[in-house]
């Protein structure tokens, strides 16, 4: 993969993950009654406002984004892998709660919310996987020519 797609994936993801997290622990109530905005209020559909859940919840947001942007900056292939193994960690049993509890949220809330969660490790996982596609060799490379003893020659 592209090494500036790399980043910018990256980056989308770190952007999403410190965005939530910093909304949710500067103003934990407001995120609670308004995520994602717009009208919606995904979050207070499944359960009364706990401040200490909202704000561990936000550290998890943080942290995650605070990984998957260390990763965009400075691109090394051991980090990217690990920040998108650690998101994937986030993202997958988050996106598994919802697909198990949708109840609480109106059929249209649920389909974007689920698209949404859905996004996240489709994305972490292609860009985790292209770490690992082989680089092109050269076309001007070639094999190395033995000595002329080493062919038998004298």
């Amino acid at each position: 993969m592209n090494r500036a797609l790399l980043r910018g994936g990256l980056a989308l993801l770190a952007v999403s993950q410190l965005s939530t997290g910093l909304w949710a622990y500067v103003a934990p109530r407001n995120w609670y009654d308004s995520f994602p905005g717009a009208g919606h209020a995904w979050v207070a559909a499944f359960g009364p406002f706990n401040e200490h859940l909202t704000r561990d919840a936000a550290g998890g947001f943080f942290a995650t984004g605070v990984l998957l942007a260390w990763a965009a900056l400075a691109p090394a292939t051991p980090l990217v892998r690990a920040a998108l193994v650690g998101g994937l960690a986030f993202f997958v049993p988050h996106l598994f709660f919802h697909l198990g509890h949708t109840d609480p949220l109106p059929a249209g809330d649920n389909a974007a919310s689920l698209i949404g969660l859905a996004l996240a490790p489709l994305l972490a996982l292609a860009l985790l996987l292209s770490t690992w596609r082989p680089e092109p060799t050269s076309r001007t490379s070639r094999p190395p020519v033995e000595p002329a003893a080493a062919q038998g020659r004298h």
